[in-house]
């Protein structure tokens, strides 16, 4: 139900703008590593080349006979990373935009900039349903923590943490609600570069994108109440364009019938991370917990 309050002014009223949006700190666009784009090949997707990966091992360099060997279990991966673009679009009467839509434009840019990270790490964590992207967070290769089972907060970040430096190193991705019982136990706590992170020192992408994502083994629909998957990955690297405003002028966006004014503002991105290749690489990160906030 819309409520309309009205309002009784002894003249013209003052036209003034709302606070300003404001993205969120934390994100996985302020964890992530952003790279250059100045080859926009990109766009098209791309190969994701792999380090060697795999538990290095002791060798006696004294050995004999078959105990010289050395161990050579490290393995490469080269996964696909497909495109997407993240777009808002605005809906306004001519009327209320004045002769130039160049103020309009402006004034979604700015909400586009604040909203945007949230599309990004939704994406990551649980794919863009009709499209091949490549891997996800909570894609059928996640490995679940503790067998799926819900664990309290401090074990399900001890779970992540250990899981990470089992294969190397890495990052964590959480919704807010379980950001905020770590950082209310002061397991979590924020640098003064826009990160979160561990009192381990791991990153932490801290994403409103993670809200009520439920990796694709574990069943449709919500978590269960008062529960939340964690995630772990392998570092993350961005490609993105510039914003582009798609509407400059009236004749672009102007439907007639309505005298309504709609203008799109996007921005193509790429994400590049390595993931397990199977249900069976223990060489990469990719897990995810289920925590219990009660």
């Amino acid at each position: 139900m819309t409520v309309t309050f009205p309002v009784t002014s002894p003249g013209p009223l003052l036209p003034l703008d709302a606070p300003l949006p404001q993205p969120r700190r934390y994100r996985l666009l302020d964890a992530a590593n952003i790279a250059d784009t100045a080859d926009e090949r990109w766009k098209a997707g791309a190969w994701v080349n792999g380090y060697p990966a795999g538990r290095p091992a002791a060798h006696d360099p004294c050995s004999d006979g078959t105990y010289r060997l050395k161990n050579a279990e490290a393995t490469d991966a080269r996964p696909l990373a497909g495109s997407f673009t993240v777009v808002v679009g605005g809906v306004c009467t001519a009327r209320s935009i004045g002769p130039s839509l160049s103020e309009y434009n402006a004034r979604l840019r700015l909400w586009f900039e604040a909203v945007e990270g949230q599309t990004v790490e939704a994406v990551f964590a649980d794919g863009l349903a009709g499209s091949t992207l490549g891997a996800y967070l909570g894609d059928p290769n996640m490995e679940a923590l503790n067998g799926g089972t819900a664990v309290t907060p401090t074990e399900g970040l001890a779970l992540l943490e250990e899981e990470i430096a089992r294969v190397g190193n890495g990052m964590i991705h959480v919704a807010p609600a379980t950001a905020t019982y770590w950082v209310s136990q002061y397991l979590i706590e924020a640098g003064r570069d826009n990160q979160m992170r561990t009192r381990l020192g791991t990153l932490v992408a801290v994403g409103a994108g993670y809200i009520d994502v439920v990796p694709d083994n574990y069943g449709a629909g919500l978590p269960p109440a008062d529960t939340e998957w964690a995630f772990a990955s392998g570092f993350v690297q961005i490609r993105r364009s510039e914003v582009t405003m798609l509407s400059n002028d009236y004749a672009q966006s102007l439907d007639r019938s309505s005298n309504e004014v709609t203008v799109y503002a996007e921005r193509d991105y790429l994400l590049t991370w390595v993931g397990r290749q199977d249900t069976g690489d223990d060489n990469h990160i990719q897990a995810g917990v289920l925590i219990d906030r009660i």
